[in-house]
C-alpha cells in the first residue's frame, strides 16, 4: 500500500485467464471475433480517499494487458457482476439512529464472461470476450452490448430501536440506470422503503410490517406494497416465514393489482440434511436493469453434507412469469456437488449443473454444466482449470464448449 496523506493507493492482485471456445450454431461473428483463444494479463488497482473516519470514496480499477493483440486497457472495477466501481458514503450516529449516506456506480455485463470498461483492449472469441469492446468498433449482432447495464444509486439508510424488542429501518434510494456502451435507454426509478420488526425472544414468531414505493419516471407508475411477515420454528427441526401482502399501482401499469403471498418451511431432517419447500405470488424487480415482474411460483431445494468435505445441493422451480421482457411459464432444475481439499476451501473441485425451459415469449430448452478445479498455490495465489458446456434449443440453437484457466496472485 502507498499512503500519500488521504490518499491510499492498493495493488489488490495480478492475474492471467487463458480460455478456448469452441461455438457450434446458428450464429455468426464478426472478422476476428470468431471461436478461439483468449489471453488477458490483470493487474487490480485502487485508490481511495479518506476525508474522516466516515467519509471516503473510492474507485477500484483493472489494467488489461492483451498478449495476442498487443493492446493495453482499463476497465473499472475488480471482476465479477454486478461490480462496484465507485463508491462514495458517510456513516453518521444520531441519538438513537444510524445513518448511511451513499453514492455508488455499479456496471454488470450479461454477455461478457469478464467485466470491461473504458479504454480500448478487447479481444473476443466466439460469444466471451476479455477487455474492453470499444463502442466506436464494429461488433457482430449477438454480442454489441445490448446486455451491459450501469445504474448510479444515491440513497440514504438509517435504523433506530422502537420500544423494546423492535426496531425501524428506513430507505429511500434514486437510480439512474443506463444499457449499452452509449448509455441509450435511460431509466430512472425511486424508490421508498419501511420496515418495523420485533427482534426479540419473546414472541414464537417474529412479527414485520413492511411497505414499499417504486416511482418509474419514464412511464410515470408508481408500485406500492405493503407485507405482513411472520418468521418462527413450528418445532425444533421445522421453521417457517410466511408473508401476505398486496400491491397496487398509481398510472398506466402492464401488471394488474393483487394480492401477493409467499410460504417456506425449510425442514432439518438432520444436522447433515435440510430441505426447503416454497411457494407463493410476488412482485420481483431489478435495480440495476429496471426489470420489473409478477410471478407465481414453487421451488424445492435440498441441501446435504455428505462429509467433512463434500456437500451438495439440489432445486427445482416451476414460475409463471408476466413483466415485459418475458411473459410465460419457466422450469428451472439446478444442481451443485462440490468436494473440498483438506487444506481449506480454498481448493476443491466444483461441478454445477442447470436446466432451463422457456415457454412463451421465448421458448426453448437451455442446459449448462460446469467442472471447475480451484487450487491454492500458495498462500495468497490461487489457481482455477474449469470446463464448460452449453446447449441450447428452440429460439436460440447451439451448443459450445469453453475451458481455460485463470491464475491470480492476491496481495
Amino acid at each position: 500500500m502507498f499512503k500519500a496523506g488521504p490518499t491510499y493507493f492498493d495493488l489488490l492482485f495480478v492475474g492471467m485467464t487463458v480460455l478456448h471456445s469452441d461455438y457450434q450454431g446458428q450464429q455468426s461473428f464478426a472478422n476476428g471475433s470468431e471461436d478461439g483463444w483468449l489471453l488477458g494479463i490483470e493487474f487490480g488497482l485502487r485508490g481511495m480517499v479518506q476525508f474522516t473516519d466516515q467519509f471516503y470514496v473510492s474507485l477500484a480499477t483493472t489494467l488489461v494487458y492483451l498478449p495476442l493483440e498487443n493492446d493495453f486497457g482499463i476497465r473499472l472495477g475488480t471482476g465479477g457482476g454486478p461490480a462496484a466501481i465507485a463508491a462514495m458514503e458517510y456513516q453518521i450516529e444520531h441519538n438513537t439512529w444510524d445513518i448511511l449516506l451513499y453514492d455508488r456506480f455499479y456496471a454488470t455485463l450479461s454477455d461478457d464472461l469478464f467485466l470491461g470498461l473504458d479504454e480500448g483492449a478487447y479481444q473476443q472469441a466466439g460469444r466471451y470476450s476479455f477487455g474492453f469492446d470499444d463502442r466506436r468498433q464494429e461488433s457482430s449482432d449477438f454480442f454489441n452490448g445490448n446486455s451491459t447495464y450501469f445504474t448510479n444509486v444515491l440513497g440514504v439508510d438509517a435504523s433506530t430501536p422502537m420500544w423494546q424488542d423492535w426496531r425501524l429501518w428506513l430507505s429511500a434510494k434514486h437510480l439512474d440506470s443506463w444499457r449499452t456502451w452509449s448509455f441509450d435507454d435511460h431509466a430512472g426509478r425511486n424508490t421508498l422503503q419501511g420496515i418495523l420488526g420485533y427482534n426479540g425472544n419473546d414472541l414464537r414468531f417474529a412479527p414485520a410490517l413492511e411497505y414499499y414505493l417504486g416511482h418509474n419516471q419514464n412511464d410515470d407508475t408508481v408500485d406500492h406494497r405493503v407485507y405482513l411477515t411472520f418468521k418462527g420454528r413450528l418445532t425444533e427441526n421445522l421453521s417457517l416465514i410466511a408473508r401476505g401482502g398486496y400491491l397496487w399501482f398509481d398510472g398506466d401499469s402492464s401488471t394488474g393489482d393483487g394480492y401477493l403471498y409467499s410460504l417456506a418451511l425449510t425442514h432439518d431432517l438432520s444436522r447433515y440434511t435440510s430441505h426447503t419447500l416454497s411457494a407463493g405470488r410476488d412482485y420481483f424487480s431489478n435495480d440495476l436493469t429496471d426489470d420489473r415482474l409478477v410471478a407465481s411460483y414453487a421451488r424445492y431445494s435440498i441441501y446435504q453434507t455428505f462429509s467433512r468435505s463434500l456437500n451438495g445441493a439440489a432445486s427445482i422451480q416451476y414460475s409463471e412469469d408476466d413483466s415485459d421482457s418475458f411473459d410465460g411459464e419457466r422450469t428451472n432444475v439446478n444442481a451443485s456437488l462440490r468436494y473440498s481439499f483438506l487444506n481449506g476451501y480454498n481448493s476443491g473441485v466444483l461441478l454445477n449443473a442447470a436446466y432451463e425451459h422457456r415457454n412463451g415469449t421465448f421458448t426453448g430448452d437451455r442446459w449448462i454444466g460446469r467442472l471447475t478445479y480451484t487450487q491454492a498455490i500458495l498462500t495468497r495465489t490461487t489457481g482455477e482449470l474449469f470446463y464448460q458446456y452449453e446447449e441450447s434449443s428452440g429460439d436460440e440453437d447451439f451448443n459450445e464448449q469453453l475451458f481455460g484457466c485463470t491464475i491470480r496472485r492476491y496481495f
